[in-house]
């Protein structure tokens, strides 16, 4: 083996796989930052592992060059750093948390100043008692942040404000402070939470813990004892002044009633897909625009992939 030839992460992992390790992690190439390791394909180039791995050089140069290629696609909504930093070790945002606060701040009219809101970010988070930072705690740091760079505010001062002051602190915020995520050991730190909380008393013990019952049947037991009555198969028709015309299992019905609380569903929006298909340009409908119903996200990144396998 001519080791000089050999990349020097290739080396020195390839070296502790075959004195004290039993495997070692690989990646695709095009991905670059976005992997934590070296490419698979520069493993099997080196035959610096595992001769008999299974791992053709071939396909997973044709692997990376269908990524590198998907990199330039997504290339705008790509806001992911370009490139290493140690500012991680000073605000300790998650890797999701980061891009997606930095995408917060470009749509508020922040992007310039992404260096001081990282900082903030860091000062918040000790103001809070620097906490555990996981989803969806991250995400309130980093609303405090972005509110205290918006009233151009160092947390010193916000501290200072005491609990009598007009601000409307985020409600994620207030929330957490509340206990609605826990309660970090030793609690919340005093000066803070009384201006987050304008004096009242932050939450402790488990969260839920002072919540009532909320199982599906107590409830409708619940409604059923104060003359509520529940239809299915309801299709709405009109509500006009004699009251709330429906259509139930078929026949039409007149509910004489005076307050009615409309919970609309969405509509799908698929306006655009006649011209582009007149246009001669292929048009896939996926998500909520296919069908509007729950869980849209999910079914639309799952139709999503099912369709870039095939095209």
């Amino acid at each position: 083996m001519r080791w000089a030839r050999v990349p020097a992460p290739v080396r020195h992992l390839a070296a502790g796989a075959a004195e004290r390790w039993g495997g070692v992690r690989g990646g695709k190439a095009a991905l670059g930052l976005r992997e934590d390791s070296p490419a698979l394909a520069a493993y099997v180039a080196s035959r610096a592992l595992f001769a008999d791995a299974g791992l053709d050089f071939e396909a997973l140069n044709r692997c990376s060059d269908y990524w590198e290629q998907v990199r330039l696609n997504y290339a705008p909504f790509d806001t992911a750093p370009r490139s290493g930093t140690a500012d991680v070790y000073i605000h300790e945002m998650p890797g999701g948390q980061y891009t997606n606060l930095r995408e917060q701040a470009e749509s508020l009219g922040l992007g310039h100043r992404w260096p001081e809101i990282a900082r903030m970010y860091a000062d918040v988070n000790r103001a809070f008692g620097d906490i555990v930072k996981v989803t969806p705690s991250s995400k309130v740091v980093g609303d405090m942040a972005l509110f205290l760079i918006q009233h151009g505010m160092t947390v010193h001062e916000f501290e200072n404000l005491g609990p009598n002051h007009s601000l409307n602190i985020p409600n994620s915020v207030v929330e957490m402070f509340e206990g609605a995520l826990g309660v970090p050991e030793g609690g919340w730190p005093p000066k803070i939470a009384s201006v987050i909380l304008k004096g009242r008393k932050p939450g402790r013990g488990r969260p839920g813990a002072r919540l009532g019952k909320t199982t599906g049947w107590i409830h409708r037991a619940a409604l059923k004892m104060k003359g509520v009555k529940a239809f299915g198969g309801v299709e709405y028709l009109k509500v006009d002044d004699a009251g709330f015309h429906v259509r139930i299992e078929g026949r039409d019905t007149l509910l004489p009633v005076d307050h009615v609380v409309i919970c609309a569903g969405q509509e799908p929006q698929r306006e655009l897909a006649d011209p582009l298909r007149a246009a001669g340009v292929p048009v896939q409908l996926i998500g909520g625009a296919d069908v509007a119903a729950e869980l849209d996200a999910k079914r639309a990144i799952d139709q999503g992939t099912r369709i870039a396998l095939v095209v």
